[in-house]
């Protein structure tokens, strides 16, 4: 089994997650974490959460001042030994689209609030459109077709959240999905997509096969 992290690292990603479950019970999972607990593919180095300002000041309690604040990025940060827990706030974060704007599309999972499916992917997509070619947007890659393969999407719920998105993101959006299926045959991050407890496309071919059922579910305008 292709893994992405070392298992180490991933446990010790997960016990924080369930800590802050404890710290901020209302916190929104997004990223790696929200597709883990979708799709059961690769767990996820770092974790991110949404959360309202009040539940901001909770983990200003619980982490005091390695808690930072990143403005350029606008968002707050915790750094815990190799792992990272970068935190969203609503009416301050916007990651391509205002983090508030997702916190009506979530659902429950295993006692986790997780954003809803479509909400993950259209951040998903945002974070590759910034950093694709890189390690974290080949990871964004793995995650983009775990997603596909596991649930179903609502693509009236996805246009809704990606007519709120900011321009920049709106007009990269269009297409993305196929342009992210491109890059990942030509960079092969197909190899680490997980089904169970083994890769889930064993050749170049299988995978390909997917990808072409895949675009034909996909409305054209997307």
């Amino acid at each position: 089994m292709s893994q992405f992290y070392a298992d180490e690292i991933t446990q010790q990603s997960e016990q924080l997650l369930r800590r802050l479950r404890t710290v901020t019970p209302g916190a929104v999972i997004l990223g790696g974490w929200a597709t883990f607990l979708y799709a059961s593919g690769q767990r996820s180095k770092d974790v991110d959460i949404g959360v309202t300002p009040g539940e901001l000041t909770a983990l200003q309690h619980e982490f005091g001042t390695r808690l930072t604040n990143n403005p350029n990025l606008r968002k707050y940060e915790v750094k815990e030994g190799a792992i990272d827990l970068d935190i969203l706030v609503g009416h301050y974060s916007n990651p391509g689209i205002r983090i508030e704007r997702l916190f009506d599309c979530t659902r429950t999972i295993d006692g986790f609030t997780v954003v809803c499916p479509e909400g993950l992917l259209l951040l998903k997509l945002c974070a590759w459109i910034d950093r694709q070619g890189r390690p974290k947007g080949d990871k964004d890659e793995v995650d983009v077709a775990s997603l596909l393969r596991q649930l179903t999407f609502d693509w009236s719920v996805y246009r809704a959240k990606v007519a709120v998105t900011d321009d920049t993101y709106r007009s990269a959006l269009t297409g993305a999905i196929g342009r992210l299926f491109t890059s990942a045959t030509m960079r092969k991050n197909w190899r680490h997509v997980l089904d169970g407890s083994g890769p889930a496309f064993g050749s170049d071919h299988a995978w390909r096969v997917w990808v072409k059922r895949q675009q034909s579910k996909i409305p054209d305008d997307l």
